[in-house]
């Protein structure tokens, strides 16, 4: 998954990334927003993203799936909080 400061709904520059990053899935705009402000504050703080990606974008986009996806982003940073991988 990449992550942009911009909405980026052209196929042919979608394309022209997978040229350089082939296993890359797709671009999102909201983590590319925290990650920013959490490095813009300068206070040293650690960023993790954890996000399930709920729809493709474009014209048929809807949010069937938004309430799974928002559950399974939250019951994976649970999990990692139980385990303790951030120490």
């Amino acid at each position: 998954m990449g992550c942009s400061d911009l909405v980026i709904a052209d196929d042919n520059f979608i394309a022209t990334l997978k040229t350089n990053y082939r296993q890359m899935l797709g671009v999102e705009m909201e983590g590319y927003g925290a990650a920013y402000a959490v490095n813009k504050a300068g206070l040293g703080i650690k960023f993790i993203l954890i996000k399930c990606v709920c729809d493709m974008a474009g014209e048929a986009k809807d949010s069937k799936y938004q309430k799974y996806c928002s559950y399974m982003s939250a019951s994976f940073a649970r999990q990692l909080i139980i385990e303790n991988v951030f120490e």
